[in-house]
């Protein structure tokens, strides 16, 4: 007799239990927002120090990031020998980004949501194709 109390008391408590949990997934499921339509993906940003050779580059210098040949980065300047480009998210379907410091390619990189990549660029100064001048000087 007193086995059997046991077996109808852990059934009661499976139901009771069993009820509790239906009820609060239930609860959880309509307190949920989907996500709204339309919301734009995080931006990539990535930042570095930019040399030429082994001198920093001066303060002022455009930097630009590129998709498909469109610019897709918030417009940034040098500064302190740091660069920082921050890319949208919706500019267009291709991950490859071509990174530019004056006009001069000064690497690539691929597009990812919510990065943030530290990543110091050296360029030769034969590679810029230009005068130095316009890259490096006076502080």
């Amino acid at each position: 007799m007193e086995h059997r109390g046991i077996v109808i008391l852990a059934g009661v408590l499976a139901v009771v239990m069993s009820f509790f949990v239906v009820s609060i997934v239930s609860i959880i499921a309509q307190n949920t927002a989907p996500a709204p339509e339309g919301v734009p993906a995080l931006p990539y940003v990535q930042w570095g120090s930019l040399k030429i050779g082994s001198q920093p580059v001066k303060d002022g210098l455009p930097v630009d990031a590129l998709i498909n040949g469109v610019s897709c980065g918030q417009p940034s300047t040098t500064k302190d020998g740091l660069y920082l480009i921050l890319v949208k998210g919706s500019c267009g379907s291709s991950p490859d980004i071509a990174l530019r410091v004056n006009g001069v390619q000064m690497g690539s990189a691929k597009w990812s949501s919510g990065s943030v990549v530290r990543q110091d660029v050296t360029l030769r100064p034969q590679d810029l194709r230009k005068d130095i001048r316009e890259f490096v000087g006076n502080r």
